[in-house]
């Protein structure tokens, strides 16, 4: 993982810087998993002062996003079983004519 580098701002293109706080609502996790993250350099930061903590460029949380996605491999279709259900072949030597 490690840090996301932008391609200079595109016209019309803003900075938005989300709070800890922020990040975490919008990842549905709580405060510690942000901060976490953050510590083991997963999610890349913006320090703000001494005391004011993180802030979280939007565009780094979507390249975050973007890194995890995956979809779970489609289980193969099972064979189609056979409808006679009940016809019984007859393997016997009784069946068969000579």
């Amino acid at each position: 993982m490690g840090r996301a580098s932008h391609p200079a701002n595109e016209p019309g293109d803003r900075l938005q810087l989300l709070t800890v706080k922020q990040t975490a609502a919008r990842l549905c996790c709580s405060l510690a998993n942000v901060y976490a993250l953050i510590e083991k350099g997963e999610l890349a930061v913006v320090r703000v002062g001494q005391q004011k903590g993180y802030r979280i460029d939007l565009r780094d949380l979507d390249a975050f996003v973007g890194e995890r996605k995956f979809r779970f491999a489609t289980a193969a279709p099972k064979p189609r079983r056979s409808t006679l259900k009940h016809l019984h072949l007859n393997t016997g030597s009784q069946g068969l004519a000579q």
